[in-house]
């Protein structure tokens, strides 16, 4: 599992982020529209260094990863879709 992306954060759309990795790998992070909200409102000093707590949803057709803007939401959002980590 990828317990986290710590990176710049380079776009924000209503349900994805787009973090660039310190390692130079960019990842695109479906998200919830109130996870976005968090992340636009950081400054764009704070945007450089964002820390995006992640899920990876592997199915036949497609692997998704889903960010959370902290551990707690991630736990919740896991248990309420029962998602196994």
């Amino acid at each position: 599992m990828i317990n986290a992306i710590r990176g710049n954060c380079l776009s924000i759309t209503d349900n994805s982020l787009v973090v660039l990795s310190h390692s130079g790998i960019e990842f695109f992070i479906e998200c919830s529209l109130q996870t976005a909200n968090k992340y636009r409102a950081l400054s764009s000093e704070e945007r450089k260094n964002v820390r995006v707590f992640t899920v990876l949803n592997h199915r036949e057709d497609a692997m998704t990863l889903f960010g959370f803007y902290d551990e707690k939401e991630r736990l919740i959002n896991v248990k309420s879709n029962n998602i196994i980590i």
